[in-house]
């Protein structure tokens, strides 16, 4: 998978239909990237628009921008995203982050450090065809498993820094002044 340079992150899709016809136009005018944020009570189900505009495209990396681990355990975004994987194979890509608008609407607290590493390394491990113990009588495997990148969304310091340690990439969360972004990516490396 090539690393997208240039992508959209839409929050505003009317149907399941207009927003597959977004990304199919988003790639037509060059895009590389089509993100949709994973908010389920702000607009539809992620999973289900990604899976549509893995069907009206052809190039464009998608993926969420970005899931959580506290209202989607790592083994159900696992096996979500490896099937998105099969329709947009070689290009989609995971993205975990806190959470926050998600999580809050629903009652809920953002995910901390921790629980966001154990979910990327929950998930990797699944997309990796690896059994993956989680406290059931016997190691779960997904039976489907896809190669797919998990990045995470990430702005303090520990968070870049765990990043750093265990994702395939990170969408760094500190604005656009150059100052910050350096910074941010020396916490990384």
């Amino acid at each position: 998978m090539r690393v997208p340079k240039f992508g959209l992150n839409r929050n505003d899709a009317s149907s399941v239909a207009a927003y597959a016809e977004d990304v199919a136009r988003a790639e037509s005018c060059g895009w590389d990237a089509a993100w949709l944020p994973d908010s389920q009570l702000r607009r539809r189900d992620t999973y289900v628009l990604l899976a549509a505009a893995a069907e009206a495209s052809k190039t464009i990396t998608i993926g969420p921008l970005l899931t959580n681990p506290i209202t989607r355990h790592p083994s159900v975004t696992a096996s979500s995203i490896s099937t998105i994987a099969e329709l947009a194979e070689g290009r989609t890509v995971l993205t975990y982050g806190a959470g926050d608008t998600a999580v809050r609407l629903a009652g809920l607290e953002p995910a901390r450090v921790k629980q966001l590493r154990e979910a990327i390394e929950l998930t990797k491990s699944f997309l990796d065809g690896n059994h993956v113990e989680l406290g059931a009588d016997r190691p779960a495997k997904l039976p489907f498993a896809q190669p797919v990148p998990v990045w995470l969304a990430a702005g303090g310091p520990r968070t870049l820094k765990m990043a750093g340690a265990v994702a395939d990439g990170v969408f760094i969360r500190v604005g656009t002044h150059s100052s910050n972004i350096l910074s941010s990516i020396k916490v990384i490396w």
